[in-house]
């Protein structure tokens, strides 16, 4: 059974986390994973609106210990919660909107600092877009996007509840002669975004490799599919999808190959 930490005599805030995080430290129930996931919400607590940080409360899960960041009595409309699995420390927040979710619920400061997986078409206005014009009673609805977790609720919700999820697929925007400056981009996206992933990782640096070979005309107007344990991410040309020529890439987890080859690209285009 977890241990629970509660600090409720401030409100949240980045110095306060640094206090807390020095008296974890001092009583010696500081371990590895509850420092990391504190650190991390210092980190992401930095791109958000202070006043709204200073209005919400806050769950940080270490190994064995839970530590709340909230102050007794207080009706709270937002809540984060930051945990730690497999892909590192994760930020969940839960927005109660009140007796109905609305378009105007889905307010930009909840996505501060988040770079959305699909260029064509972000998260942000999916979400918008699942709403129907008037606002909806009784509606949970949650945005998935990598490291991004929202839940926006309405505050009665029960086993009647309209659920609606949005999971953008991954889709970059890449300037059609295939400027290599954009793919390292996309390269430092993944390592920070699905580290996990080694074989999508090992995908791109195949076309970096082979960048030359493929470059302008070769691969112009065209889509890079990227495919690796169940994961797919999508390099398409910048003005749409319908692109004529498709390439795929794709790892085994031990080898990486490309269809069709190169030399078949080579010798076709």
């Amino acid at each position: 059974m977890q241990t629970q930490i509660i600090y409720g005599d401030s409100k949240l805030s980045s110095e306060y986390i640094k206090l807390s995080k020095l008296n974890l430290q001092i009583k010696k129930k500081l371990d590895p994973v509850l420092r990391m996931n504190l650190d991390y919400a210092l980190d992401v607590f930095r791109y958000m609106p202070e006043a709204n940080v200073k209005e919400a409360s806050l769950l940080v899960t270490g190994e064995n210990i839970l530590v709340k960041f909230k102050q007794p009595y207080k009706i709270y409309t937002l809540h984060f919660t930051i945990s730690s699995d497999g892909r590192g420390p994760q930020l969940h927040q839960k927005i109660n909107c009140g007796d109905t979710i609305s378009v105007s619920s889905i307010n930009n400061m909840y996505f501060a600092g988040h770079q959305c997986q699909n260029d064509f078409d972000p998260c942000i206005h999916q979400a918008r877009r699942a709403l129907s014009g008037k606002g909806q009673i009784n509606t949970v609805l949650n945005v998935i996007c990598n490291s991004l977790s929202l839940s926006f609720c309405t505050s009665v919700t029960d086993i009647d509840a309209t659920l609606i999820t949005v999971k953008p697929q991954c889709r970059f925007k890449c300037a059609k002669n295939w400027n290599i400056q954009k793919l390292m981009e996309i390269r430092s996206w993944l390592e920070k975004e699905k580290s996990e992933n080694k074989g999508l990782l090992a995908c791109l640096d195949f076309l970096l490799k082979h960048y030359s070979e493929l470059h302008t005309n070769k691969i112009y107007n065209s889509k890079i599919i990227l495919q690796s344990e169940g994961e797919t991410v999508e390099l398409n040309h910048e003005t749409n999808y319908n692109c004529y020529k498709e390439f795929a890439i794709f790892s085994d987890g031990s080898q990486i190959y490309m269809y069709p080859s190169i030399s078949r690209v080579v010798d076709c285009l």
